[in-house]
């Protein structure tokens, strides 16, 4: 239930400030972030800023619905009947067992998001690969209120941020996994001589988590819950 006139914090404050200096802005916000978290208020259930956080650290501005509109309308005629089934095999086991997850996004949303991301990707590239589902899943919850705006995250997300993860082989994640290796043997380096004893590297244990961005860690998804609007976000002054 959302509290009226409620103090806003130090997090909500700053990102709703005019930053002069984005880079520097965006190393405060993920040190406040980092030291602080994503506060609840008093009489909220969730944190109510995640989704402007989330669109703030990918330099995602506002997507307008008209443009995603027209996305959508090419989906018909641009989607081959193969990618269709792939996206189709995956949606509707996507979280299954989370009602909460389900209770605000529907099988049809995740299809039409995914969809679209399949068909707004050049040509010589993949447009979907299996665990895009549970990648958008986390952003399609915190952004239910702007479908839009969940689909223009994930897509920065894949073409900006980790293009090698929807490559063929999933470059991007063999790689990951490859850094996950590196990272443990200096900052655990007992455990990671364990592991190593009994062979189990990265690829095997952490293939889930790096895939999907540890989407795919079991907790009650209420956790990333948010409210967000295409209004709300076309007031930060950083996505202008």
């Amino acid at each position: 239930m959302e509290v009226k006139g409620r103090k806003k914090d130090s997090i909500e404050q700053f990102i709703e400030s005019p930053q002069i200096l984005v880079d520097n802005g965006l190393s405060q916000l993920r040190y406040m972030i980092l030291i602080e978290g994503l506060s609840v208020p008093e009489g909220y259930e969730q944190c109510p800023y995640r989704a402007y956080v989330w669109s703030i650290l990918c330099k995602v501005p506002v997507y307008p619905a008209h443009k995603y509109e027209k996305v959508v309308s090419n989906i018909q005629r641009k989607l081959t009947p193969e990618v269709y089934q792939k996206i189709k095999n995956d949606t509707f086991r996507t979280l299954m067992n989370d009602r909460t997850f389900h209770a605000r996004v529907s099988e049809d949303c995740l299809m039409r998001i995914l969809a679209a991301i399949a068909t707004s990707i050049p040509e010589n590239k993949v447009g979907y690969v299996q665990g895009l589902n549970v990648l958008l899943a986390p952003i399609a919850y915190t952004c239910y209120k702007s479908e839009p705006q969940a689909f223009a995250i994930l897509h920065h997300l894949i073409t900006k941020q980790i293009p090698l993860y929807i490559t063929p082989n999933l470059d991007g994640v063999h790689t990951a996994l490859s850094l996950v290796d590196i990272v443990l043997k200096i900052i655990d380096p007992v455990l990671s001589e364990f592991l190593d004893s009994k062979f189990l590297k990265a690829e095997i244990y952490a293939f889930p988590s790096v895939l999907t961005l540890c989407a795919s860690y079991q907790k009650p998804f209420h956790s990333f819950e948010i409210t967000t609007t295409n209004e709300r976000i076309e007031e930060l002054p950083w996505l202008g």
